[in-house]
């Protein structure tokens, strides 16, 4: 093999590679405005929302947050 057929062989692998990388980002693009950024694809719920579902304090769904862990009291 001739070095200017490597070199178009590589070109050819380029363009495929490049093309295959704008796909990637393409729907990586879509996927990300279909879920706001937010990678999980669920939604997320607010401090006020959770309180509410759990009956206790908007304060104390903060606390237990910054602490990582969640024991709703009786």
């Amino acid at each position: 093999m001739d070095l200017p057929e490597i070199l178009a062989r590589l070109d050819k692998l380029e363009d495929a590679f490049l093309s295959g990388l704008q796909e990637v980002r393409s729907i990586k693009g879509e996927i990300q405005k279909k879920t706001n950024g937010n990678p999980t694809l669920e939604p997320l719920l607010e401090a006020e929302e959770v309180a509410k579902l759990l009956g206790v304090e908007v304060g104390y769904v903060y606390s237990q947050a910054r602490t990582k862990r969640f024991r709703p009291s009786s």
